[in-house]
C-alpha cells in the first residue's frame, strides 16, 4: 500500500461491494451448476447435448472473469489489489521475448 491514507467508511466501502460482487457471482454460479445437474439426473435428459454443456461452462466462465474484473477494480481503488509477482514476472518475460 502506498502513503496514501483511506477512511474507514471508504474502506467499508469498498469491502461491502466486494462482498456484494462476490455473494451475487457466487449465487449465480451456484444456480447454475444446480440446475445442470438437476437437468443431467432427469430421465428427460433437458440437458443432454455437449452445446447445452459449452454455454453452461461459457457462462460460467464469464461469469468468472467480469467478477473477478470488478472485484480487482474495487481492490485498486484503494490500492490493496492482490499482485502476483511470479505472474507478472513470466509476463514480463514473454513480453521481452515477443519484442526482440
Amino acid at each position: 500500500m502506498n502513503d496514501k491514507t483511506y477512511t474507514t467508511e471508504k474502506l467499508c466501502e469498498v469491502i461491502e461491494n466486494i462482498d456484494c460482487l462476490s455473494q451475487h457471482a457466487f449465487s449465480e454460479i451456484n444456480a447454475i451448476a444446480s440446475l445442470s445437474l438437476l437437468a443431467m439426473e432427469s430421465p428427460d435428459r433437458v440437458l443432454g447435448t455437449n452445446e447445452d454443456i459449452a454455454r453452461i461452462l461459457h457462462t460460467i466462465r464469464n461469469l468468472s472473469e467480469v467478477t473477478q474484473g470488478n472485484i480487482n477494480y474495487e481492490a485498486e481503488t484503494v490500492e490493496c489489489n492482490y499482485s502476483d509477482e511470479r505472474i507478472i514476472r513470466r509476463w514480463r518475460a514473454e513480453q521481452a521475448v515477443l519484442e526482440r
